[in-house]
């Protein structure tokens, strides 16, 4: 079985009501243009536009 490999990782600074914003989005270099970066984002605005 193949090791799990963190590549990526986003980060959102919120009070949970009124504010949020999306302090990082970090992809390792060797696997960035893959769309990683998106996949993170994507439900990451998703869940900040309800705030």
């Amino acid at each position: 079985m193949s090791p799990v490999v963190l590549v990526g990782c986003l980060r959102i600074l919120s009070d949970g009501y009124y504010f949020g914003t999306i302090t990082e989005l970090l992809v390792l270099p060797e696997y960035r243009r893959q769309g990683i970066g998106s996949k993170l984002l994507h439900p990451a605005q998703r869940l900040l536009g309800h705030i």
